[in-house]
């Protein structure tokens, strides 16, 4: 029997190519999730009223399973403005509004995240809010905003 060549150069490159696609496949950024949400329609709010209205996370990261960074919470809360509130905001505007046109019946910061109408004219406004994962794990749709859990006394 005849002795194997040591690996030759074009062995080294292959591998080398190998690990660096391996590495890169173990830590590429984020993986994306589709969440079909078979949960009842949210009926609007009182006038005065705030409530959860939607539940979202975003971001992390877990290569093969282990945490790394944690994702960024949010929690969109709707309530009942002005009429004329929804056509002077838009998606992705700070909340609170400077027009006296539009006001919250709690005091929130956040990003205004959808708007719409009541059959009545008035203002529908979804202000999207960071929060804890603590706090988020306790939340529903539905449910009343403030919440009375003091992990979302934060």
């Amino acid at each position: 029997m005849k002795p194997k060549p040591p690996m030759g150069v074009g062995g080294i490159v292959a591998l080398t190519l190998l690990a660096v696609v391996l590495v890169f496949l173990a830590l590429r950024p984020g993986s994306t999730e589709v969440v079909v949400d078979d949960s009842e329609p949210i009926d609007p709010p009182e006038a005065g009223a705030a409530l959860v209205a939607f539940l979202r996370q975003s971001g992390g990261f877990s290569p093969f399973g282990f945490r790394i960074t944690d994702s960024t919470h949010y929690v969109e809360v709707l309530f009942i403005s002005g009429p004329d509130c929804s056509t002077m905001v838009d998606s992705g505007d700070p909340w609170p509004s400077p027009y006296s046109q539009c006001s919250s019946p709690v005091r929130i910061v956040g990003e205004v995240g959808s708007l719409g109408r009541t059959v009545t004219g008035d203002s529908l406004i979804g202000v999207q809010i960071k929060v804890p994962g603590d706090c988020y794990d306790l939340l529903e749709p539905g449910m009343a905003w403030p919440s009375d859990h003091p992990e979302c006394h934060s």
